[in-house]
């Protein structure tokens, strides 16, 4: 068995499986990444207004997405006639990349991507690149993607958001680059718009951190004007990783160490309401966040404002005493895999009975399986994370297949975990 922590690195093409062991599971202090979401926003609107990018902390620890992203904007920055933009596996870079590649009239920018990224929905936010920014894009059936900036044909963009609140905080994000370079005021008018709202108005704060005055009525987000900000707010620890490590750190009787998670409001901050919803005790103690107790019942959760929650929560379900529902499971199927069979999977792995319906998913947990249950999590750094989590939880080995892509979200997640008795290996 390898040392705590360790792993092997494998290409993208190749199958890569692991065993991950927490049988021995012991106390220990555990780290979040900083948030890659709020991350992309404030490195999006420091380009955008020329502040100081934020202090992110240790290269080595930044999730891979924020790399992307941060690529892209220098890229997008020099501004050579050949502009090309590789956005890799990046849902976020790219939306958020092409739209503001869009700004740029007269500009073309070629885009690339993995061909998951290519079969993710973005069909809305390209009719609204076209129709508002006046853009054209060109593909071939995926990669590559050429966009031409164009002037806006109006001040009032239009974004149905039902697929990803992303198109409409892409827009919003292009709307300010709008405001700098033109002078305001640029609007959004947002429809369909309840899938992953928090990520929405998460993109307000950071608009509005930035100096951007930004007024909402109704379904519209005015952006009326803008004054530098003298000093780059602070990025907050990744909430979406936290609820991984909370679930971990109940199991083995440790903490979650986390300066600033406790005043930062982001969706998945929602595993706090739901693990005390299950009679858990949170303590909070400045940058120390502690689960202990005795679980209760089943969990009741809604995919819709916290989409990426759901594995994590699902992994919670499998270990619990009563059956958990969820639902508005569909957003799920549009991740860098499909989620919502891959959430169904993990749970008859765990020897639970799920009953799926629609976007409503019904786990009933049942008996750990004897031996290693094999968990396929289709190279989603999520996946691979809740099935590590549902290890924890029920102190048992599981082998993951298909198990790239941590560096998404999370670089160090097996190194914080081996500090807690965890054992990773190839297997």
């Amino acid at each position: 068995m390898a040392a705590p922590g360790t792993c092997v690195a494998r290409r993208r093409d190749t199958v890569t499986r692991l065993l991950v062991d927490a049988t021995a599971l012991h106390a220990a202090d555990l780290h979040p990444p900083v948030s890659k979401s709020d991350a992309h926003r404030a490195l999006i609107l420091a380009s955008i207004t020329g502040a100081p990018p934020p202090d992110l902390g240790p290269q080595d620890a930044l999730p891979d997405d924020v790399r992307v992203l941060a690529r892209g904007l220098e890229t997008l920055q020099a501004g050579s006639a050949d502009t090309v933009v590789d956005c890799a596996d990046g849902g976020a870079p790219f939306r958020f990349l092409l739209a503001l590649a869009a700004t740029h009239a007269g500009r073309t920018t070629t885009f690339t991507g993995s061909a998951r990224l290519a079969q993710r929905p973005h069909g809305a936010l390209r009719d609204a690149l076209e129709r508002a920014l006046g853009a054209r894009l060109e593909d071939s059936a995926g990669w590559p993607l050429r966009v031409t900036g164009g002037p806006p044909r109006a001040r009032l963009f239009n974004v149905d958001a039902e697929a990803s609140s992303q198109f409409a905080s892409a827009m919003l994000l292009a709307a300010c680059r709008l405001v700098v370079v033109n002078g305001p005021p640029y609007a959004v008018r947002v429809t369909h718009g309840s899938t992953s709202r928090g990520y929405l108005e998460m993109t307000l704060q950071w608009a509005r951190r930035a100096g951007f005055v930004v007024v909402v009525e109704g379904d519209v987000l005015s952006v009326t004007g803008w004054a530098p900000s003298a000093v780059p707010p602070a990025v907050p620890p990744d909430w979406s990783a936290m609820g991984y490590l909370l679930l971990v750190s109940w199991a083995c009787g440790g903490q979650v160490i986390a300066p600033g998670a406790a005043s930062c409001e982001h969706p998945d901050r929602a595993i706090l309401r739901h693990v005390a919803a299950l009679g858990l005790d949170v303590e909070v103690t400045g940058d120390v966040q502690r689960v202990s107790g005795h679980a209760r019942g089943g969990l009741h959760a809604s995919a819709a404002g916290a989409p990426d929650l759901v594995p994590t929560l699902v992994a919670l379900a499998c270990t619990l005493e009563a059956a958990s529902t969820f639902t508005d499971l569909d957003v799920l199927r549009h991740k860098e895999s499909d989620r919502l069979s891959g959430v169904v999977a993990l749970a008859r792995a765990a020897g639970a009975r799920t009953d799926l319906e629609g976007d409503r998913l019904v786990v009933v947990p049942g008996a750990t399986p004897a031996g290693a249950p094999v968990v396929h999590c289709g190279n989603d750094h999520r996946m691979i994370m809740a099935a590590t989590a549902l290890a924890c939880l029920r102190r048992c080995t599981v082998q993951l297949d298909n198990a790239f892509g941590l560096a998404k979200s999370f670089p160090r997640f097996f190194s914080e975990l081996g500090g807690a008795g965890v054992r990773v290996q190839a297997a």
